[in-house]
């Protein structure tokens, strides 16, 4: 999608893929997005995703309130200014290890209003990622009380060796019991967490922009909530998530696993099922 300004003055909105720079394969004009722009878009989004839609032909479609985080707020925190209070800490840092094939490990340094940092990394070991992860609190000084990491499947081996080393972080398990009532799980708790974060109208809203969060964010857009029977905040489960995106959600689990311990929770509507 790109914006041109119209003979009245004003400004009127042109799919990508009608644009001169695409349709003639050239650079025509250079404040305009070209082919190659809107083929990695294809390729990193696909073409039938919202954020494909809204990104690059310009449409907005109407989301159902299932959707955990609105492509709206996800491009309005690409946009946000930082705030001057933003790059303070508390700093946490969330670890999600990659378990097998093209999943990736990713380390994510954020506070609870900007994304400060995030690294991937494929096919390192447990004790690669160990190190990385020891190396990045002690550079940024992040206490162990602030460094979530997922401590399912492959990810137990890194916080089995982080304990070791003198480093007792917060080891999270998705699946296990929410502190919360509200939330069916741990998972369904840390994103709410970060629902929240993104929340245009909260009192502290998240930026991302600085960041090459394309992958992220798609990950973001992609995610869902249900209330199950007992009236309890159900996210999707990461396999499902996996299904529809074509790789796992990593990124996103490892944001998400900043929310994990320390920040206020707000409640989600309670629903009672008859």
């Amino acid at each position: 999608m790109t914006h041109s300004a119209s003979p009245g003055g004003g400004r009127f909105t042109l799919p990508a893929p009608i644009a001169p720079n695409v349709t003639e394969q050239r650079v025509i004009y250079p404040s305009l997005v070209t082919a190659e722009w809107v083929a990695a878009q294809r390729e990193e989004w696909g073409e039938e995703s919202a954020a494909y839609r809204a990104r690059v032909l310009g449409e907005f479609p109407e989301e159902d309130g299932s959707h955990l985080i609105p492509l709206a707020w996800i491009h309005a925190a690409r946009e946000r200014p930082v705030a001057p209070d933003a790059t303070g800490g508390p700093l946490r840092l969330g670890v999600d290890v990659a378990r097998y094939g093209a999943d990736q490990t990713v380390l994510v340094l954020a506070t609870p209003y900007l994304l400060k940092e995030l690294n991937s990394y494929s096919g390192l070991s447990t004790m690669d990622t160990t190190g990385r992860v020891i190396a990045l609190a002690a550079k940024h000084r992040i206490p162990p009380e602030h460094i979530a990491v997922d401590d399912t499947g492959v990810g137990g081996a890194v916080t089995d060796r982080l304990r070791e080393q003198g480093w007792p972080i917060v080891a999270v398990n998705a699946a296990s019991s929410s502190h919360n009532a509200h939330f069916a799980n741990r998972r369904a708790e840390m994103y709410w967490g970060l629902r929240a974060a993104f929340n245009p109208e909260g009192s502290s809203s998240f930026a991302l922009h600085g960041h090459r969060t394309d992958r992220l964010c798609r990950e973001l857009s992609e995610i869902t909530y249900q209330f199950n029977s007992q009236g309890r905040i159900r996210i999707d489960p990461k396999d499902e998530l996996k299904q529809r995106l074509g790789h796992s959600p990593d990124h996103a689990d490892a944001l998400a696993l900043t929310f994990a311990g320390g920040h206020t929770v707000a409640a989600p509507p309670r629903v009672w099922a008859l």
